[in-house]
């Protein structure tokens, strides 16, 4: 009987031992409990090599992170841009059709990017929304090269709610062109997937801004460029901006002269707009890729604070901090609960 009971403390001793070590250990998707099969994108797609690693989730071989940054240094798609480097937009998410992504090849599905604003809420365009169902399209965060994965960040998500400003009709009436993605799961957020905070206030004629995208290569081509770019971009005063645009300027306009030639393109639909470190607007209306000559009218958040804030209260969805501080709470508490046990099960075999 004694040796029934130390073998039985035994094996309970190392079991809470195992607890408080597993949840010292970063979990890439502790929040998914399932993922479909995404891996089988017909016979189009090219085969693995059985020594790569592939990705738990999508079910494709991973890249390194230095190494996909290194590969999308020198290669140039916003016009006279440069390739964004994982500091740069982690918050920079790019929407796409299942269709293409399962059955031509990853990343091929790609439309339009939106911003992330809370673990499971995207900011896009209404027109990259508009007529979409759920079923029909996917969200991936967490990579810089839109047809590769990395095995600490990339992750796929599926929307639990579309939500398209109820006033926006048409392409033709660009006011209300906003729209919202909610996740069926929380994204894991780290250092390569972040939340970016949206701008209470309206930025001034000449604040320096940046925009990011995975669109066309230039105005007459036909290919989207793998690697996400970066473009510097100044606001231009709306009463100024109507001699450098044939764009109907409205109160939610936000008008955005591209620096250098460089400029967002078809595809970069949806796309942040980052004024002072925040996001002040979304890149929409994209019919062409102009360059200096020309100024670009996004969407301006800062009309549709009220709107966005509403929703996020409306779904419950917390876009400060407090999520994360809840997620700590949860992982902390789970290793306080297995070294009580810890302490316990070695109490009762020593007395």
């Amino acid at each position: 009987m004694k040796h029934f009971r130390a073998g039985l403390c035994f094996l309970m001793m190392i079991w809470a031992m195992a607890e408080v070590e597993a949840d010292k250990k970063p979990k890439a998707f502790s929040s998914g409990t399932h993922f479909p099969e995404y891996h089988d994108y017909g016979s189009s797609a090219p085969e693995p090599d059985r020594d790569d690693p592939l990705h738990p989730m999508l079910g494709i071989p991973v890249e390194n992170r230095q190494q996909m940054e290194k590969k999308c240094k020198n290669i140039t798609r916003i016009r006279y841009g440069y390739s964004a480097k994982w500091t740069d937009a982690p918050f920079q998410v790019s929407i796409r059709r299942l269709d293409l992504d399962r059955w031509e090849s990853f990343g091929m599905g790609h439309y339009c990017s939106g911003s992330i604003i809370a673990n499971n809420a995207i900011l896009t365009s209404g027109s990259c929304l508009k007529g979409q169902g759920r079923a029909e399209i996917g969200v991936v965060v967490g990579t810089l090269n839109r047809r590769k994965a990395i095995l600490e960040a990339t992750q796929l998500l599926f929307p639990a709610n579309i939500i398209v400003h109820p006033r926006y009709l048409s392409e033709n009436d660009p006011r209300f062109d906003i729209g919202l993605v909610l996740t069926s799961r929380r994204m894991e957020i780290g250092p390569k997937v972040a939340k970016i905070k949206i701008d209470l206030n309206a930025p001034s004629a000449r604040t320096k801004c940046k925009t990011y995208g995975w669109g066309i290569t230039s105005e007459f081509g036909a290919d989207y460029t793998d690697c996400l770019q970066r473009a510097a971009l100044s606001i231009v005063d709306r009463r100024d901006c109507r001699s450098l645009t044939t764009e109907y300027i409205t109160n939610s306009t936000l008008c955005a002269r591209s620096s250098l030639d460089s400029d967002p393109c078809t595809a970069d639909l949806g796309s942040p707009v980052v004024c002072n470190g925040k996001l002040s607007g979304i890149v929409t209306r994209k019919d062409g890729c102009e360059g200096t000559a020309h100024a670009d009218t996004h969407m301006s958040l800062f009309q549709h604070k009220q709107w966005i804030k509403k929703l996020l209260t409306e779904y419950h969805v917390r876009s400060d901090d407090d999520a994360d501080s809840g997620a700590r709470l949860v992982y902390t508490s789970r290793i306080y609960v297995a070294m009580g046990v810890f302490a316990f099960i070695l109490g009762t075999c020593i007395f």
